[in-house]
């Protein structure tokens, strides 16, 4: 009897036992997956994956065509558009081989911010691509071109061009259009004629085609650059619409600079309003009008902007001004983080 029992007792003690190694492994198997280590080589393959990111930045170029404005925006997905196009010869000697030179064969948008001379008479010459002849094979015909609608006051054969040149494409913008561009990009117009997005609309002469200029915003995630052709601000007698639109558009990255540095724009209220970083100025060595003015320029050092210019010009040089004799390339990622000339903002 005393030996079953003592059997029966190493039995249970056995067979506990196994329980306890049993439930042990198990417990031990199942707190596994929570304290595994990732192989090095995965984790290289993560970095390598977001260091390497395949998204192409957007792409804004103030061209350096001398004086006047022309400025070339290629998005991510690789639409493209053209703020004005410089003077007479721009589009054959310039624009076109720098599309050329970066294997852009066609255009989306045009967007003429007014109509004088030094911003669309290189339109044509665009358009009628290589051969320098409308309705052949390497024309760059836009899709749509936005401009500000009716006519130059004064028109002449160099608008008369431009109208020939993009034909039925053209399009009145207003204020307020938001057009989306691409992805996350947004054009948004804010002032035109006179008028702005908050219903203000300021009465011009005819003849006054600067203050008709058009300001368009472009933003993409939190970047937000502000151009608006020979947009005026009250100096040298001019009609001070710079005021006007600056609430409206508040703080930007970058700004390219009305009219080529001149007197009559740039006041103190709408650089301080906008508070730009970076300021870029499209002027021409030579000049006649003495750009860029040392009014302007005191103003954007004033406002902390960092400068920019296309050339030396034939005015007032601030020693701190980057002096680039060519095009200004800005480059944006995603993240709102850009480059001009490969400077880091």
């Amino acid at each position: 009897m005393q030996n079953n029992v003592i059997i029966r007792m190493a039995f249970f003690l056995l067979s506990m036992g196994s329980f306890f190694i049993f439930t042990f492994l198990f417990l031990l198997s199942s707190c596994t997956p929570s304290l595994s280590f990732t192989p090095s080589s995965t984790s290289n393959e993560t970095t390598s994956s977001s260091s390497t990111n395949n998204t192409s930045p957007l792409k804004i170029i103030a061209i350096d065509i001398g004086q006047g404005d022309a400025t070339l925006v290629v998005t991510p997905s690789g639409k493209t558009f053209l703020i004005d196009a410089g003077p007479v010869e721009s589009g054959t000697n310039v624009i076109l081989p720098l599309l050329s030179g970066m294997g852009i064969d066609s255009i989306d948008f045009f967007f003429p911010s007014q109509y004088d001379a030094d911003h669309i008479g290189g339109f044509a010459e665009v358009v009628a691509g290589a051969d320098q002849t409308l309705d052949t094979s390497d024309d760059f015909l836009p899709q749509i071109t936005y401009d500000r609608g009716s006519a130059k006051a004064d028109a002449g054969e160099v608008f008369e061009n431009y109208l020939v040149a993009i034909g039925n494409t053209r399009t009145t913008l207003h204020a307020g259009d938001i057009i989306n561009m691409d992805d996350g990009i947004l054009l948004t117009c804010f002032i035109i004629n006179g008028e702005t997005t908050d219903g203000v609309k300021t009465s011009l002469a005819d003849d006054d085609e600067n203050g008709h200029s058009i300001g368009l915003l472009l933003s993409y995630g939190s970047f937000r650059y502000f151009t608006a052709g020979d947009l005026t601000g009250g100096g040298l007698g001019t009609v001070d619409l710079e005021s006007q639109v600056a609430p409206q558009v508040g703080v930007v990255d970058v700004l390219h600079v009305n009219h080529h540095g001149s007197s009559s724009s740039s006041n103190t209220f709408y650089l301080q309003t906008l508070q730009p970083k970076v300021a870029l100025v499209s002027v021409g060595d030579g000049n006649l009008y003495g750009h860029p003015t040392v009014t302007t320029l005191s103003h954007l050092n004033e406002a902390g902007a960092e400068i920019y210019q296309t050339e030396t010009g034939n005015g007032a040089l601030f020693p701190s001004a980057h002096i680039v004799d060519g095009s200004i390339t800005i480059e944006v990622n995603e993240n709102g983080d850009y480059l001009v000339n490969g400077d880091e903002y």
